[in-house]
């Protein structure tokens, strides 16, 4: 099975996976250049397609990342020639893997897709934390599939998980209150699905206060 446009929980491939037997692999695309990077056989990362696109991946003070690190994707379209695209920042983080891929293609290596860089939770001291920094462990719970933080207020937040067989929403509030404070309140509640945004992508958090 070949997917791409939106990411794929990781509890859903394992259902796909595990459950029917068919191996799931995807590949990276965007608007700005169809074909940015696939997977192979090995499906340890995105081989980057190097024909079609010159990929940069930069850190914060806009050096070039080093293998095993995360950045920003910069991107140059290389076979678009009505609107040319030089040095485009995504918005995507992404993990440059440490080490060449198994199946012996030398193409370079994303290792992970990680998420967007303005999936960003205020906090009530002024700073900003990115996603990646609590949605790993919410995602772990046991028996959630696919979960959306709905930041309402700077200490007030929702929880919306779909999945099956959560005994409880200890785990969720525990996981939230050690990384955004004990004094947040967190309101825990399953839903039938998690609503798509316009583009038909599914954004695993959202910020009511008008910008975090």
């Amino acid at each position: 099975m070949t997917y791409g446009a939106d990411a794929i929980p990781q509890a859903d491939r394992r259902i796909i996976e595990e459950h029917l037997g068919i191996p799931v692999v995807s590949t990276y695309q965007a608007i700005e250049a169809l074909r940015i990077g696939f997977q192979c056989e090995a499906r340890q990362g995105f081989h980057i397609s190097t024909d079609q696109v010159a990929v940069r991946v930069m850190d914060s003070a806009g050096g070039d990342v080093a293998p095993g690190g995360r950045g920003e994707l910069i991107l140059s379209n290389l076979t678009n020639r009505a609107m040319v695209v030089i040095n485009y920042r995504l918005g995507d983080l992404v993990t440059l893997a440490a080490r060449p891929c198994s199946c012996g293609r030398t193409l370079p290596l994303i290792q992970n897709i990680d998420g967007r860089l303005d999936d960003l939770i205020a906090r009530p001291d002024g700073t900003r934390l990115h996603a990646l920094s609590i949605l790993p462990s919410l995602q772990s719970i046991d028996g959630v599939q696919q979960v959306q933080v709905v930041q309402e207020e700077l200490d007030k937040f929702r929880f919306g998980w779909f999945g099956r067989g959560v005994a409880n929403h200890g785990p969720a509030n525990q996981r939230m209150t050690a990384v955004l404070g004990a004094s947040i309140r967190v309101s825990v509640e399953p839903v039938e699905m998690i609503d798509q945004e316009p583009s038909g992508k599914v954004k695993s958090v959202l910020c009511a206060l008008g910008r975090c």
